[in-house]
């Protein structure tokens, strides 16, 4: 039977055939999901729901890609999206140094002096919080 939709009407025997089970079996499904039934030229027919054809009726999945194919293609796109933002970061950074530079120069100091003075700063700060040694002269 071609694809089944919401509010399709259908025969038990036609229902039976889709979901490869009997006649029987098919009868007590389509009452228990209290589906809506008629007689049309003298078979009886019942109005699928969509709750009715999510629980029992399987969707056909499209087929599988080819998995090296896929993961190549996949691979291909993340190599180009890695080489973009690489050129995105370089061209940030030199940005950010070309500025750091020119407000290093408006203060009168060169990228050399205040490279010098943050190395200064945090050797400093590293000492101060390096555990103090004690002084153990004047115990006996």
């Amino acid at each position: 039977m071609d694809a089944v939709k919401p509010g399709s009407w259908i025969t038990y025997a036609e229902g039976a055939e889709l979901l490869g089970i009997s006649y029987g079996t098919f009868g007590a499904r389509a009452r228990r999901a209290q589906l809506k039934s008629r007689v049309e030229a003298g078979s009886l027919q019942v109005c699928l729901t969509a709750a009715f054809l999510s629980q029992y009726v399987q969707q056909p999945q499209a087929p599988a890609p080819d998995s090296n194919a896929g993961i190549a293609s996949w691979l291909d796109g993340l190599a180009d999206r890695a080489d973009a933002s690489a050129e995105d970061l370089a061209r940030e950074a030199g940005e950010m140094n070309a500025v750091g530079e020119d407000r290093a120069g408006a203060a009168g100091l060169s990228a050399a002096v205040v490279m010098g003075c943050l190395a200064l700063l945090l050797r400093a700060g590293a000492e101060t919080l390096s555990a103090p040694q004690e002084d153990a002269s004047d115990v006996r």
